[in-house]
Protein backbone atom coordinates (compact mmCIF):
# COMPACT_ATOMS: atom_id res chain seq x y z
CA UNK A 1 0.00 0.00 0.00
CA UNK A 2 2.85 2.40 0.85
CA UNK A 3 4.51 1.75 -2.47
CA UNK A 4 1.28 2.30 -4.31
CA UNK A 5 0.66 5.60 -2.56
CA UNK A 6 4.18 6.80 -3.21
CA UNK A 7 3.93 5.89 -6.86
CA UNK A 8 0.58 7.62 -7.18
CA UNK A 9 1.92 10.79 -5.51
CA UNK A 10 4.84 11.03 -7.86
CA UNK A 11 2.62 10.51 -10.88
CA UNK A 12 0.25 13.26 -9.71
CA UNK A 13 3.13 15.66 -9.24
CA UNK A 14 4.42 15.06 -12.74
CA UNK A 15 0.98 15.46 -14.26
CA UNK A 16 0.29 18.71 -12.39
CA UNK A 17 3.59 20.23 -13.48
CA UNK A 18 2.82 19.26 -17.04
CA UNK A 19 -0.68 20.79 -16.84
CA UNK A 20 0.63 24.00 -15.26
CA UNK A 21 3.18 24.33 -18.02
CA UNK A 22 0.55 23.85 -20.71
CA UNK A 23 -1.78 26.40 -19.10
CA UNK A 24 0.98 29.00 -19.00
CA UNK A 25 1.86 28.34 -22.65
CA UNK A 26 -1.78 28.56 -23.77
CA UNK A 27 -2.53 31.90 -22.07
CA UNK A 28 -3.06 34.52 -24.76
CA UNK A 29 -4.91 37.17 -22.73
CA UNK A 30 -2.73 39.45 -20.57
CA UNK A 31 -3.59 39.43 -16.88
CA UNK A 32 -4.14 42.76 -15.18
CA UNK A 33 -4.23 43.53 -11.48
CA UNK A 34 -7.67 44.66 -10.24
CA UNK A 35 -6.30 48.04 -9.15
CA UNK A 36 -4.93 48.76 -12.64
CA UNK A 37 -8.23 47.73 -14.20
CA UNK A 38 -10.12 50.06 -11.84
CA UNK A 39 -7.75 52.88 -12.78
CA UNK A 40 -8.42 52.28 -16.47
CA UNK A 41 -12.18 52.36 -15.87
CA UNK A 42 -11.87 55.54 -13.78
CA UNK A 43 -9.80 57.17 -16.53
CA UNK A 44 -12.36 56.19 -19.18
CA UNK A 45 -15.20 57.59 -17.04
CA UNK A 46 -13.25 60.83 -16.52
CA UNK A 47 -12.55 61.22 -20.24
CA UNK A 48 -16.20 60.66 -21.08
CA UNK A 49 -17.54 63.07 -18.46
CA UNK A 50 -15.13 65.75 -19.70
CA UNK A 51 -16.21 65.49 -23.33
CA UNK A 52 -13.49 63.22 -24.77
CA UNK A 53 -16.05 60.67 -25.93
CA UNK A 54 -13.98 59.01 -28.67
CA UNK A 55 -10.98 58.47 -26.38
CA UNK A 56 -13.26 57.15 -23.64
CA UNK A 57 -15.00 54.68 -25.97
CA UNK A 58 -11.64 53.49 -27.26
CA UNK A 59 -10.42 52.93 -23.70
CA UNK A 60 -13.61 51.07 -22.76
CA UNK A 61 -13.01 48.74 -25.71
CA UNK A 62 -9.42 48.17 -24.58
CA UNK A 63 -10.68 47.24 -21.12
CA UNK A 64 -12.58 44.39 -22.80
CA UNK A 65 -9.25 42.60 -23.22
CA UNK A 66 -9.01 42.25 -19.46
CA UNK A 67 -12.58 42.11 -18.18
CA UNK A 68 -15.35 41.59 -20.68
CA UNK A 69 -18.26 41.88 -18.23
CA UNK A 70 -17.13 45.15 -16.63
CA UNK A 71 -16.28 46.69 -19.98
CA UNK A 72 -19.65 45.75 -21.48
CA UNK A 73 -21.48 47.63 -18.72
CA UNK A 74 -19.27 50.72 -18.93
CA UNK A 75 -19.35 50.68 -22.72
CA UNK A 76 -23.14 50.47 -22.53
CA UNK A 77 -23.28 53.51 -20.22
CA UNK A 78 -21.05 55.48 -22.59
CA UNK A 79 -23.18 54.56 -25.60
CA UNK A 80 -26.37 55.40 -23.70
CA UNK A 81 -25.02 58.84 -22.79
CA UNK A 82 -23.97 59.34 -26.42
CA UNK A 83 -27.48 58.55 -27.68
CA UNK A 84 -26.49 55.26 -29.36
CA UNK A 85 -29.54 53.54 -27.88
CA UNK A 86 -29.68 50.44 -30.10
CA UNK A 87 -25.97 49.73 -29.59
CA UNK A 88 -26.23 50.47 -25.87
CA UNK A 89 -29.15 48.04 -25.55
CA UNK A 90 -27.12 45.22 -27.13
CA UNK A 91 -24.19 46.04 -24.85
CA UNK A 92 -26.34 45.90 -21.71
CA UNK A 93 -27.77 42.58 -22.92
CA UNK A 94 -24.22 41.19 -23.00
CA UNK A 95 -23.52 42.57 -19.52
CA UNK A 96 -26.63 40.79 -18.21
CA UNK A 97 -25.54 37.55 -19.89
CA UNK A 98 -22.15 37.93 -18.19
CA UNK A 99 -23.90 38.20 -14.79
CA UNK A 100 -22.26 41.56 -14.16
CA UNK A 101 -24.28 44.44 -12.68
CA UNK A 102 -27.45 42.66 -13.77
CA UNK A 103 -29.96 44.86 -11.95
CA UNK A 104 -28.63 48.23 -13.12
CA UNK A 105 -27.81 46.80 -16.58
CA UNK A 106 -31.47 45.77 -16.88
CA UNK A 107 -32.59 49.25 -15.75
CA UNK A 108 -30.36 50.85 -18.39
CA UNK A 109 -31.62 48.39 -21.01
CA UNK A 110 -35.17 49.48 -20.12
CA UNK A 111 -34.16 53.14 -20.55
CA UNK A 112 -32.67 52.34 -23.98
CA UNK A 113 -35.93 50.60 -24.92
CA UNK A 114 -37.90 53.71 -23.94
CA UNK A 115 -35.72 55.85 -26.20
CA UNK A 116 -36.30 53.32 -29.00
CA UNK A 117 -40.10 53.46 -28.36
CA UNK A 118 -40.14 49.72 -27.73
CA UNK A 119 -42.68 49.32 -24.91
CA UNK A 120 -42.56 45.52 -24.96
CA UNK A 121 -38.78 45.50 -24.52
CA UNK A 122 -39.05 48.19 -21.83
CA UNK A 123 -41.55 46.14 -19.84
CA UNK A 124 -39.35 43.04 -20.13
CA UNK A 125 -36.21 44.75 -18.87
CA UNK A 126 -37.82 46.75 -16.07
CA UNK A 127 -39.44 43.52 -14.82
CA UNK A 128 -36.06 41.81 -15.14
CA UNK A 129 -34.46 44.58 -13.06
CA UNK A 130 -37.10 44.04 -10.39
CA UNK A 131 -36.36 40.29 -10.44
CA UNK A 132 -32.63 40.98 -9.90
CA UNK A 133 -33.26 43.64 -7.21
CA UNK A 134 -33.14 41.19 -4.23
CA UNK A 135 -29.52 40.40 -5.17
CA UNK A 136 -28.69 44.05 -4.38
CA UNK A 137 -30.16 43.99 -0.87
CA UNK A 138 -26.72 44.53 0.74
CA UNK A 139 -25.65 47.17 -1.74
CA UNK A 140 -25.64 50.85 -0.65
CA UNK A 141 -27.36 51.56 -3.98
CA UNK A 142 -30.32 49.28 -3.21
CA UNK A 143 -32.72 52.17 -2.50
CA UNK A 144 -31.54 53.98 -5.65
CA UNK A 145 -32.26 50.96 -7.85
CA UNK A 146 -35.60 50.51 -6.06
CA UNK A 147 -36.41 54.17 -6.77
CA UNK A 148 -35.58 53.94 -10.48
CA UNK A 149 -37.55 50.73 -11.00
CA UNK A 150 -40.64 52.18 -9.30
CA UNK A 151 -40.26 55.53 -11.04
CA UNK A 152 -40.16 53.92 -14.49
CA UNK A 153 -43.10 51.70 -13.50
CA UNK A 154 -44.98 54.91 -12.52
CA UNK A 155 -45.22 53.83 -8.88
CA UNK A 156 -44.37 57.39 -7.88
CA UNK A 157 -45.31 57.24 -4.20
CA UNK A 158 -43.13 54.15 -3.67
CA UNK A 159 -40.28 55.91 -5.48
CA UNK A 160 -40.72 59.05 -3.35
CA UNK A 161 -40.71 56.97 -0.16
CA UNK A 162 -37.38 55.34 -1.08
CA UNK A 163 -35.93 58.75 -1.97
CA UNK A 164 -36.96 60.06 1.44
CA UNK A 165 -35.32 57.04 3.11
CA UNK A 166 -32.35 56.67 0.78
CA UNK A 167 -29.51 54.29 1.70
CA UNK A 168 -26.98 56.13 -0.43
CA UNK A 169 -25.78 59.64 -1.29
CA UNK A 170 -24.52 58.45 -4.66
CA UNK A 171 -26.17 60.14 -7.67
CA UNK A 172 -27.53 62.75 -5.24
CA UNK A 173 -28.36 65.24 -7.99
CA UNK A 174 -30.40 62.62 -9.85
CA UNK A 175 -32.20 61.68 -6.62
CA UNK A 176 -32.97 65.35 -5.92
CA UNK A 177 -34.26 65.79 -9.46
CA UNK A 178 -36.59 62.79 -9.20
CA UNK A 179 -37.81 63.89 -5.76
CA UNK A 180 -38.61 67.36 -7.09
CA UNK A 181 -40.47 65.95 -10.10
CA UNK A 182 -42.61 63.63 -8.00
CA UNK A 183 -43.35 66.28 -5.38
CA UNK A 184 -44.33 68.72 -8.13
CA UNK A 185 -46.61 66.06 -9.63
CA UNK A 186 -48.47 65.78 -6.32
CA UNK A 187 -48.55 69.58 -5.84
CA UNK A 188 -46.05 69.45 -2.96
CA UNK A 189 -44.62 72.65 -4.37
CA UNK A 190 -42.57 73.83 -1.40
CA UNK A 191 -40.96 70.39 -1.03
CA UNK A 192 -40.14 70.40 -4.75
CA UNK A 193 -38.61 73.89 -4.51
CA UNK A 194 -36.52 72.96 -1.46
CA UNK A 195 -35.18 69.85 -3.20
CA UNK A 196 -34.39 71.70 -6.41
CA UNK A 197 -32.56 74.46 -4.54
CA UNK A 198 -30.28 71.76 -3.06
CA UNK A 199 -29.28 70.47 -6.49
CA UNK A 200 -25.64 71.49 -6.83
CA UNK A 201 -25.13 70.16 -10.37
CA UNK A 202 -27.15 72.80 -12.16
CA UNK A 203 -30.07 75.07 -11.41
CA UNK A 204 -33.21 74.37 -13.41
CA UNK A 205 -34.31 78.00 -13.55
CA UNK A 206 -37.35 77.37 -15.70
CA UNK A 207 -38.86 74.69 -13.45
CA UNK A 208 -38.08 76.76 -10.36
CA UNK A 209 -39.81 79.76 -11.96
CA UNK A 210 -42.98 77.76 -12.57
CA UNK A 211 -42.91 76.35 -9.03
CA UNK A 212 -42.47 79.82 -7.50
CA UNK A 213 -45.35 81.03 -9.69
CA UNK A 214 -47.48 78.16 -8.36
CA UNK A 215 -46.98 79.30 -4.76
CA UNK A 216 -47.57 82.96 -5.68
CA UNK A 217 -44.00 84.21 -5.30
CA UNK A 218 -44.03 86.14 -8.58
CA UNK A 219 -40.88 88.12 -7.84
CA UNK A 220 -38.67 85.02 -7.59
CA UNK A 221 -40.49 83.46 -10.54
CA UNK A 222 -39.67 86.49 -12.72
CA UNK A 223 -36.02 86.46 -11.59
CA UNK A 224 -35.60 82.86 -12.68
CA UNK A 225 -37.42 83.44 -15.98
CA UNK A 226 -35.19 86.42 -16.75
CA UNK A 227 -32.16 84.11 -16.30
CA UNK A 228 -33.69 81.55 -18.68
CA UNK A 229 -34.43 84.20 -21.32
CA UNK A 230 -30.90 85.66 -21.07
CA UNK A 231 -29.45 82.18 -21.64
CA UNK A 232 -31.76 81.84 -24.67
CA UNK A 233 -33.33 78.67 -23.29
CA UNK A 234 -37.01 77.80 -23.67
CA UNK A 235 -37.54 80.54 -26.33
CA UNK A 236 -41.33 79.98 -26.40
CA UNK A 237 -42.26 78.79 -22.93
CA UNK A 238 -40.16 81.24 -20.88
CA UNK A 239 -41.37 84.54 -22.44
CA UNK A 240 -44.95 83.22 -22.51
CA UNK A 241 -44.78 82.17 -18.84
CA UNK A 242 -43.34 85.59 -18.01
CA UNK A 243 -46.28 87.25 -19.77
CA UNK A 244 -48.80 85.12 -17.87
CA UNK A 245 -47.10 85.86 -14.53
CA UNK A 246 -47.14 89.61 -15.27
CA UNK A 247 -50.81 89.27 -16.18
CA UNK A 248 -51.55 87.65 -12.81
CA UNK A 249 -49.48 90.33 -11.06
CA UNK A 250 -51.60 93.05 -12.68
CA UNK A 251 -48.96 94.36 -15.13
CA UNK A 252 -51.41 94.28 -18.03
CA UNK A 253 -49.57 96.36 -20.66
CA UNK A 254 -46.24 94.60 -20.02
CA UNK A 255 -47.91 91.20 -20.15
CA UNK A 256 -49.71 92.09 -23.38
CA UNK A 257 -46.45 93.03 -25.09
CA UNK A 258 -44.63 89.89 -23.88
CA UNK A 259 -47.41 87.59 -25.07
CA UNK A 260 -47.72 89.43 -28.40
CA UNK A 261 -43.98 89.31 -29.07
CA UNK A 262 -43.68 85.56 -28.50
CA UNK A 263 -46.88 84.93 -30.50
CA UNK A 264 -45.51 86.92 -33.46
CA UNK A 265 -42.27 84.91 -33.40
CA UNK A 266 -43.89 81.48 -33.00
CA UNK A 267 -47.50 81.79 -34.24
CA UNK A 268 -48.05 78.04 -34.68
CA UNK A 269 -46.18 76.65 -31.70
CA UNK A 270 -47.13 79.20 -29.05
CA UNK A 271 -50.50 77.67 -28.16
CA UNK A 272 -49.10 74.15 -27.67
CA UNK A 273 -47.88 75.00 -24.18
CA UNK A 274 -50.63 77.28 -22.85
CA UNK A 275 -53.72 76.84 -25.07
CA UNK A 276 -55.47 80.07 -24.13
Amino acid sequence: VLLALKSSKQETSINMNFIDKKIKESKKEPVMEPSKLENMIAKANYLYSNGSKEKALSLYENIATYSEAISEYNLGVARLKDGQYALALKTFQKAIQNNEKRCVSAINAAVCSLHLNDQESFKYYIDLAYAYLPHEINSPLYSYYYTLINYYNKNYLAALNSLTNSTSHEYQNVQNHLSAKINALYQNNYAAIETMEQNSAKTDDFSLALLYARVGDFSLAVNHLDTVIKKEKQPIRAPLALGLIDLKAGHIAKASKEIKDVTDKFPKEVYNYYPI
